[in-house]
C-alpha cells in the first residue's frame, strides 16, 4: 500500500515519483550517516579510554559519561534506522527504484517528466489523445460515434510500455 499520494490512481507524473524517491532516500540517508557519525564517535571515545587504560592514568568521569552517552545515541540512531527500514516509507522506497530504474530505461525523458497512465483508463486516455491531436471531434455523432475505441487504444499501446507499481499496471512512452 503506497504511504504517499501520487495525484490519484489514473495519471502518475514521473516528476512526482522521482521527488518522493528523493525525499525518502534523504530521510534514509540521513539516518545511516546519523548512525555512521555517532558509530566514529564511539569509537573515538573508546580510543580515549583505551589509551587512559595503556597508560595506566585514572580515567576522567566526565569522559566516561560522555562515552556512555555516545554509546547511548548511537544505539538511538541505529533503533531509527531499523525503525525506517522496518516501515512502509522504506517499502515505497524500494518500489520507487525499481520503478524509477525500470522507466528510465525505456522513456530518456523521465526526469523531465513522463505521465503514467492506469491500464484500465487508457482507452479513455485514447479518445481525449484523438481529440488533442485533432483526428476526433468532441461531437458525439457521426462518424465518431462509430468509432471503436477499445481497438484503437490497443493499438496506440503498441508504442508504450507497461510498468508495475503497486499491483496496477501503468502504460507509458
Amino acid at each position: 500500500m503506497m504511504a504517499f499520494e501520487y495525484g490519484g490512481d489514473d495519471y502518475i507524473d514521473s516528476r512526482d515519483l522521482i521527488k518522493r524517491m528523493e525525499e525518502l532516500n534523504d530521510t534514509y540517508e540521513s539516518l545511516n550517516d546519523q548512525v555512521d557519525f555517532m558509530a566514529e564517535i564511539v569509537n573515538d571515545y573508546a580510543e580515549q579510554i583505551e589509551e587512559f587504560e595503556n597508560e595506566g592514568d585514572e580515567l576522567p568521569e566526565e569522559l566516561w559519561d560522555r562515552a556512555e552517552q555516545a554509546d547511548v545515541d548511537h544505539k538511538l540512531a541505529l533503533e531509527a534506522l531499523d525503525e525506517f527500514v522496518t516501515s512502509e516509507e522504506y517499502d515505497e522506497l524500494q518500489e520507487l527504484i525499481r520503478v524509477d530504474k525500470e522507466c528510465s530505461l525505456y522513456a530518456p525523458e523521465w526526469e523531465d517528466g513522463v505521465t503514467l497512465i492506469n491500464i484500465d483508463k487508457f482507452t479513455e486516455y485514447t479518445q481525449q489523445y484523438a481529440r488533442d491531436i485533432g483526428v476526433a471531434s468532441d461531437d458525439e455523432t457521426w462518424p465518431y460515434t462509430c468509432i471503436n475505441w477499445d481497438e484503437a487504444a490497443d493499438e496506440l499501446a503498441m508504442d508504450y510500455t507497461t510498468v508495475e507499481f503497486y499491483g496496477t499496471t501503468y502504460l507509458y512512452r
